[in-house]
Parts: structure tokens; sequence; C-alpha cells
């Protein structure tokens, strides 16, 4: 005689002696009490479809610290991608005395380490290195160019952090004339913002 299926009614027992045990099942590093039922339903959700392409462009570089006319970022090298020797050799073959780097975003731990590393590998006296750091915002553009050709192509702006690093040997290099008349143009400007400041003020105290 053939033996009859039992159906979901008949396995379940009202007496908790004859059921089984229960086991245990191990998910990953937690125990899971119970039967194991997969979740259908999922944490992600579909965002809408992207209508535009980012592509993102070109920062705009710091101002350069020597006049017009000179080399501000040095002969190419070999080593291009290593910045410690570039940086290093700016100092011993190039016979420069100030240093200016700058990073921005995912850079900034790398101009970290490379400011933290650069005077072990220099053959001056710690004494004489000067390291001052600036941190700042930078603005920076994306294009947004559209999946639709009639559409015409905007720009995004965002702002991004930077770090920027001078090193200073030995008294660093001796200023240059236009540095030196920029630095006057500066505070120039900065004595008569303050002047005009000062006469509203008086102005309105008479007031």
């Amino acid at each position: 005689m053939p033996k009859r299926l039992r159906t979901d009614s008949e396995l379940v027992d009202s007496d908790p002696t004859n059921q089984r045990p229960v086991k245990q099942r191990k998910m990953g590093s937690a125990a899971l009490v119970g039967p194991y039922t997969p979740r259908t339903e999922t944490s992600w959700v579909p965002g809408q479809r992207e209508t535009h392409k980012i592509v993102k462009l070109a920062p705009t570089k710091p101002f350069d610290s020597v006049p017009p006319g000179f080399s501000a970022t040095g002969p190419r090298r070999s080593q291009k991608l290593n910045h410690f020797l570039i940086s290093r050799a700016v100092v011993l073959e190039s016979h420069k005395k100030t240093l200016h780097l700058s990073a921005m975003g995912a850079a900034i731990p790398l101009l970290i380490q490379l400011t933290a590393s650069l005077p072990h590998a220099l053959p001056f006296d710690r004494s004489k290195i000067e390291i001052q750091i600036k941190t700042g915002t930078a603005r920076v553009n994306d294009e947004l160019v559209p999946n639709d050709e009639d559409e015409d192509i905007s720009l995004r702006t965002r702002d991004k952090s930077a770090l920027h690093v001078v090193v200073r040997i030995d008294g660093g290099d001796p200023e240059l004339p236009a540095e030196a008349a920029k630095q006057r143009r500066i505070k120039k400007r900065q004595k008569d913002e303050d002047q005009a400041a000062s006469d509203e003020d008086e102005d309105a105290i008479e007031e």
C-alpha cells in the first residue's frame, strides 16, 4: 500500500514534546533561531533616471607666485608622478628656497604626508625649515551634458576643500619686485577700506 503524503496541518503537532528541536542557522556572525526565510524586500530603491551626464572640469590653478615670463612649475622630469622626488630636486638642483604646494579633495592627505616627509630628506637643519599651512575652499565647475541633444549644456558650481603649503628654507627666496609691489597694493587697498569703514561709523554717530 503506497504511503499517503501528509498535509501541512498534519505536520504541526500540538504536543511540544513530539516536535523536533529547532536548529540554529548562522548567517554571517549572528545566529538566527528558527527556520530561515529569505526576505523578498530590498532596501535599494531605484532612483530617477539620469537625464544628464556629469563632466568634471579641471579646477583653476592657484595664482602663480612668480611674475609673467618666468616658469612656475619647472622643467619636465621623468619621475613626473613622484612628487616627492620633484620637490626634493627643486631644492637641491634648482637651488630654490621656497616651495608652494597645493592640493584639493582626496589629494590633501598626500600633500600632508609629503610635507611631513620632505624635511627629513633635505640636507638642512630642521630649525632653518619653516612650513606654513593654509586651508581654504576652492570653487570648481561641472558640465551637465543632457542626454537629449536638443537641450543645452549647463554648468554646476560646487565647493571643494583646499590646502596650500609654503615651505621656506633658510628664510626663503628674496621677494621679487613684482611680488613686493603686489603686497604693497594689497596693504594699500586694505588701509583704504578700513579708512572708509571708520568714516562711515563717524558719520553714523554724528547723525
